[in-house]
């Protein structure tokens, strides 16, 4: 028995030494010097990679901005769900606004849902009707819609059941999230 457990181990040593041999070879056809980093002269950097930009602060590549508003809160909190709504519509005169109710959000998206107050913010019935006469899409999560043991039926109507697309195509520029 005593052989057999220095076998195993000789073997194993020997299995990590042809590892560690072969992830040490240079891959065929690329150059050490091609994994390596050029430096960047500049006025604030005079050696290393070149700087990592915040995607925040870069050009946007083309097109309007794209803000998510996500609304998270309900009725318990009327005063998330109404400025929320504004700054969708506040958004909506510039930018794409996608506007997602999800978790208690969506008990503010049901025809039969109590008009939310809280001021100066227009009511949330208000708001939403704003926001669809300006074609900005309004939809909510279908698993929480099904949670909540609703339909689509149930909606206020032109709001719509989220896609995952949604959040990546409604915009062709930067796409940023406010969460309420």
């Amino acid at each position: 028995m005593h052989s057999n457990i220095k076998y195993l181990f000789y073997s194993l040593l020997l299995t990590q030494a042809l590892v560690l041999f072969s992830c040490n070879k240079p891959v065929p056809g690329k150059s050490e010097t091609a994994t390596t980093a050029t430096p960047v002269k500049s006025d604030s950097v005079t050696e290393g990679p070149e700087p990592i930009v915040p995607v925040a602060s870069s050009p946007n590549p083309g097109g309007k901005d794209g803000y998510i508003i996500h609304i998270s809160t309900g009725a318990n909190d009327a005063y998330k769900v109404v400025m929320a709504l504004q700054m969708a519509s506040d958004l909506s005169a510039n930018n794409d606004v996608l506007v997602y109710f999800d978790h208690n959000g969506i008990s503010t998206a049901f025809e039969a849902s109590p008009d939310l107050v809280y001021a100066p913010f227009p009511s949330s019935k208000k708001q939403i009707s704003d926001l669809l006469s300006k074609s900005v899409k309004i939809s909510v999560c279908d698993p929480c819609l099904k949670a909540a043991w609703k339909k689509p039926a149930d909606l206020i109507k032109g709001i719509t059941l989220g896609k995952p697309a949604d959040f990546s195509t409604f915009s062709t520029g930067r796409i940023i999230t406010l969460t309420y």
